[in-house]
């Protein structure tokens, strides 16, 4: 009977420990997915802002793209950077952020996605002389984790209101303290967009 006991007490334990072991290495498993994307996001602007720096230094300084996908693929980027995963599929913008853009003040604040869309001033009055790569995502893990690489272990993602989001140019760039960070909006469904400065 003792050792019936003591099986019973046993299956229970290595069944305990069996979901604990799910749960918590679960949740460092779907943490360290989003901090590997998160990397991934930065690396990739990372990339392409310094591509359009080499492009900018070959051309007397001058960081004016007109066409710029064409401009730095293939001469300074192999190809043009894609996310291994979903990045927004709606966004509060009449053109649908799906892909990598850079915001070019040079050509009056449009800013060209990779997917052929060009959004002109009507979208980005307030964005300034501020160029940047950009990306939007539906992702709040991610830009959380993007935001405590920019930012501190503690850091959020920073909030700037609802609306169009590309109509906060400047609110985003005041607030920016380093090379990148990511932003949340009170969307439905809440939206980020991270942005790598150029300079």
């Amino acid at each position: 009977m003792a050792n019936l006991i003591i099986t019973i007490i046993s299956i229970a334990l290595v069944a305990v420990a069996a979901l604990m072991g799910a749960y918590y290495g679960g949740q460092a498993f779907l943490q360290g997915q989003a901090k590997a994307r998160a990397n991934r996001v930065i690396a990739q602007g990372e990339q392409i802002v310094a591509a359009w720096s080499v492009y900018a230094a070959n051309n007397g300084g001058n960081y004016f793209i007109s066409t710029p996908w064409a401009s730095l693929v293939p001469n300074y980027l192999s190809s043009e950077p894609v996310l291994d995963f979903a990045v927004a599929s709606s966004a509060p913008l009449a053109v649908v952020l799906d892909g990598w853009g850079i915001a070019n003040h040079a050509t009056l604040d449009d800013v060209t996605f990779n997917n052929g869309a060009t959004v002109t001033t009507t979208d980005w009055g307030n964005w300034g002389p501020y160029n940047s790569a950009i990306i939007g995502f539906e992702n709040e893990e991610i830009c959380e984790e993007i935001a405590k690489i920019a930012r501190g272990p503690s850091a959020a993602p920073i909030a700037v209101g609802g609306g169009d989001p590309y109509g906060f140019g400047s609110a985003i760039f005041n607030t920016m303290t380093g090379k990148f960070d990511c932003f949340s909006y009170a969307s439905t469904p809440p939206y980020y967009v991270f942005l790598y400065r150029a300079y």
